[in-house]
């Protein structure tokens, strides 16, 4: 009898140890804890909705030219799609994104850059006249 208690303890212990439920933890857009109080999650501004959203296009003129993407404009996050009848990549970074450090986006490829203002996100192309669209919500 005294066997089967242990072999029950032992059981149960490794059964444990199999099915515990992992560890989480909850963050923020930039990955910073929120605080779960009293079983109620402490929602930050960041997990709100966007009051509205903002859409366009835009185009590289020149080939090798960096290009904001949009006019000052306050923002949560944007997603940038290259248009499907582009004829080479888009390159999407900073004020001088080139086609060695930007983000490559083949043709109808998107990317989704969480920035507060669409004027500090670039374009550049391979060849003159290739374009994105994009969709960003508004704060």
């Amino acid at each position: 009898m005294k066997k089967l208690i242990i072999l029950i303890v032992v059981l149960l212990m490794l059964y444990s140890v199999v099915y515990a439920a992992p560890a989480f933890q909850i963050v923020d857009g930039s990955g910073n804890p929120v605080a779960v109080t009293s079983n109620t999650l402490d929602t930050n501004s960041d997990l709100n909705p966007a009051s509205s959203i903002v859409s366009g296009s835009k185009s590289v003129t020149i080939a090798g030219t960096a290009v904001a993407l949009a006019s000052s404009t306050a923002i949560r996050s944007v997603k940038v799609k290259a248009y499907y009848g582009n004829k080479a990549n888009i390159y999407v970074g900073t004020t001088s994104v080139t086609s060695v450090d930007g983000y490559i986006l083949a043709t109808g490829v998107e990317v989704t850059i969480d920035v507060d203002n669409l004027a500090d996100v670039y374009i550049n192309a391979a060849i003159n006249n290739d374009s994105v669209t994009y969709l960003a919500s508004i704060p």
